[in-house]
């Protein structure tokens, strides 16, 4: 089995892994937050909006609004993980094996 020494590409931090339920749902939560976020903001860049005498409007996204976004999605999915977890199990195949 290989250790973390043997990693060609290492992340930034390794102290947080998801060896609870708790610790899994919150780095999917931010995965699914980051996923969404840059889905969005890509669907915003690549959307063409025109008025309705054929004009180009552009629609700017500001950082403000990208951060409720990116918190209103992460708090969502929590949410979604948990319940899943109360009412069905939902979740233990995401947790890490403790070393």
């Amino acid at each position: 089995m290989k250790t973390n020494k043997d990693m060609i590409i290492k992340p930034l931090y390794m102290g947080f892994r998801s060896t609870t339920i708790w610790k899994a749902f919150i780095l999917n939560s931010a995965a699914n937050s980051i996923i969404i976020f840059l889905a969005i903001f890509l669907k915003e860049k690549f959307n063409h909006v025109y008025d309705s005498d054929g004009n180009d409007i552009t629609i700017k996204t500001t950082w403000t609004s990208s951060l409720i976004t990116m918190g209103v999605t992460f708090v969502a999915t929590l949410l979604t993980y948990t319940l899943l977890w109360f009412t069905l199990g939902y979740g233990m195949g995401q947790v890490a094996v403790k070393r």
